[in-house]
């Protein structure tokens, strides 16, 4: 973990294929929330559009899911069950003005928006977003990336979080693990299933108390029920 400047923090990561990519996508589709902005940027056939239809289709819990790049109709709307989500696409963009015609300008509340080729109107992004930047690595491999996530203003603290999750998976041996979310309970704690092989764990993630840290806990459970149940720890850090 590297922090850059002031509200400002960063990690970098090896994805040596697609897969790797997904993963990332679901980390990052963790993280967001109402309102946020996702930037996606990276030269053309550089991964963006496969990570975002990854995200949608995570968030929205459906892997088939069908999601058109918005190249040429450049905006397109999802109603997902947590909030609405724009995919964006500014390649074509003909200049800043084309924005308001779109629509822009009137996204549904609390929106996630996620948009590529955002050096397109670099000087109208909001002074809190995250940014994913994706690198082709042709000398490596045809399909290897390297991606850099970039938290700005108040969302720099999440990008903390996602590197640190990311290690605590890692850290427990189900980095290659099919990852689903749950439903949440009540309460501010997510859960997700992890499936490896055989293997079935939950992953809880409880979000940090006035005076403390932020917490992840895994554990066995049952699987049956489509809410979390009970876990039996068998791996909590804090953070």
């Amino acid at each position: 973990m590297a922090l850059t400047k002031s509200e400002t923090s960063s990690f970098s990561v090896a994805l040596p294929d697609e897969h790797a990519t997904r993963r990332l996508a679901i980390d990052i589709a963790n993280t967001v929330e109402p309102g946020d902005l996702v930037t996606l940027s990276g030269d053309l056939g550089a991964g963006k559009t496969t990570l975002a239809r990854t995200l949608i289709r995570y968030l929205a819990d459906d892997p088939a899911l069908e999601v058109p790049s918005p190249t040429f109709t450049l905006m397109q709307l999802y109603e997902l069950p947590q909030f609405p989500l724009v995919h964006v696409d500014l390649y074509r963009l003909s200049g800043p003005a084309e924005l308001a015609e779109l629509g822009f300008d009137d996204l549904p509340e609390r929106a996630v928006v996620l948009l590529e080729w955002p050096d397109r109107v670099d000087h109208l992004l909001p002074p809190d977003r995250f940014d994913v930047s994706l690198t082709l690595a042709p000398k490596l491999k045809l399909e290897f990336r390297h991606a850099r996530v970039t938290g700005y203003g108040a969302l720099a603290p999440r990008v903390d979080r996602m590197a640190a999750v990311r290690h605590f998976i890692a850290e427990s041996g189900y980095s290659e693990a099919l990852r689903t979310r749950l439903r949440a309970d009540a309460s501010t704690r997510s859960y997700e299933r992890l499936a490896l092989g055989d293997k079935r764990v939950l992953l809880m993630s409880s979000p940090p108390r006035p005076d403390g840290p932020w917490g992840w806990r895994m554990g066995c459970g049952s699987t049956a029920s489509p809410r979390p149940p009970s876990t039996r720890p068998i791996s909590a850090k804090d953070f």
